[in-house]
């Protein structure tokens, strides 16, 4: 059933459900869309904060003391580098040293690893620690299929790292051409 309104000449179904003025819909999404913004800030940084790096403990993992002044151990998400006694262990360190020792760094905890160990991103000075690691040779993806797209950006890297022979992987190439396999963690790409 339908009637024509007086005041704007339109014709109007009562059939119809009724509309809600559009800056009463534009109030209401813009609502939604705040609440869904600070929604997934607070979830978002939930498990991000700041740090100093106290000690590097091998290549991939260091102390660092949190906001609180709690020292926490963490080891980088995705990588994985040789520990000081394995094969080019000492240089891998050094490196990861140079990065981070005694810096600032951005931290997002990941999740814990098969070991409970705790994963995370690392940042100093805008640089992602955990790529620079892969780029320079000193470590490799640990989870090629990965769990984020890092990981699959940073197979790039490690391709272009290998055949460049940066850090670690001359001298891997130096030791599989004489016959002899280096001690690295069975993670490592050349098994």
């Amino acid at each position: 059933m339908c009637r024509r309104s007086r005041n704007f000449g339109m014709t109007a179904c009562l059939s119809q459900s009724p509309s809600f003025k559009p800056w009463v819909v534009s109030q209401f999404m813009a609502c939604i869309f705040f609440l869904l913004v600070l929604f997934f800030l607070a979830a978002g940084n939930a498990n991000a904060w700041n740090g100093r790096v106290v000690k590097v403990l091998d290549g991939d993992t260091v102390e660092v003391m949190n906001c609180n002044g709690k020292i926490v151990r963490i080891h980088l998400y995705g990588v994985e580098a040789p520990r000081k006694s394995q094969y080019f262990g000492d240089e891998c360190t050094q490196y990861f040293a140079r990065l981070v020792e005694s810096k600032s760094i951005h931290v997002i905890n990941v999740g814990r690893d098969l070991l409970g160990r705790m994963r995370s991103m690392v940042w100093t000075e805008g640089l992602s620690v955990n790529e620079e690691m892969v780029r320079a040779g000193y470590a490799w993806v640990s989870n090629p299929l990965g769990l984020s797209p890092s990981c699959e950006k940073w197979m790039g890297v490690q391709v272009a790292a290998m055949e460049s022979k940066a850090g670690l992987w001359h001298g891997v190439r130096q030791c599989l051409s004489r016959g002899r396999v280096p001690d690295l963690p069975p993670s490592c790409p050349l098994y």
